[in-house]
Order: C-alpha cells, then structure tokens, then sequence
C-alpha cells in the first residue's frame, strides 16, 4: 500500500490519534515513574532518549491533525505539555526538572512534527 493511499485511508487519523495517545502514556509512565528511565549508554545519552521520544509523539501528532495551525497549535501543547512534565519530575524521587531535557523534547517535536509536514506537503495531503 502506497503511502498516498494510506493518507485517503478513512481511519488514518482515528489510528494515529490511538498513536498518539498510546505513545504519550507511554512517555508518561517513562518520565514519571521513580523506578524506570533511560538507559545510559553515553554522557547525555537520555537527551536523545527525550528528542526520539517527543519527535515521535510529534510526528503522529501532525500526521493526525494535518492543518497546519492545528499542528502548529498542536506542536505549542506538546511543548508546554514536556514542559509540565519536567517540572512534575522535580517532585518524584529519583527524577529531577531539566533545562537540557526540555531542550531535547523541543527539538525533537519540532524535527518529527516538521519531518511529517514536509512528507504530507509533498505528497499534497497538507
């Protein structure tokens, strides 16, 4: 299935907004949880844990709401929304808030989101 076909598909976005939802909780349950967390492979490893998560999240986002003041609305949420979270894992113990981090989960929404909007503007579906 080409992925023009894919975009007409009447339950494309009712899929990537489940996506969507399921990929929030899950960096939720990630970031809040005292017990789970990145992996450290290298120094600074989890900023690009944080970037892939949010890039992720982002780009189901836009793909699911597709105009683009509605993604870009949508983009400002998810930001303040990792925002929101980083100053909540400042009260879990074994977290604490990150600039660097919500640096990382700023880039990563704005890669992702803009990687699906030039897909989808290619492919005319904007």
């Amino acid at each position: 299935m080409s992925l023009s076909l894919l975009l007409q598909s009447p339950y494309a976005r009712p899929v990537a907004i489940v996506a969507a939802v399921a990929v929030y909780l899950g960096i939720l349950v990630g970031s809040l949880s005292s017990e789970l967390g990145p992996p450290n492979l290298f120094p600074n490893s989890d900023k690009l844990v944080h970037m892939s998560a949010w890039a992720l999240l982002s780009a189901i986002t836009v793909f699911a709401l597709r105009e683009k003041r509605v993604a870009l609305l949508g983009g400002l949420g998810l930001f303040a929304s990792s925002g929101a979270v980083e100053l909540i894992q400042a009260l879990v113990p074994h977290r604490s808030a990150s600039w660097a981090d919500l640096l990382a989960n700023g880039i990563g929404i704005a890669l992702g989101g803009a990687l699906v909007w030039m897909v989808l503007r290619r492919l005319g579906h904007r």
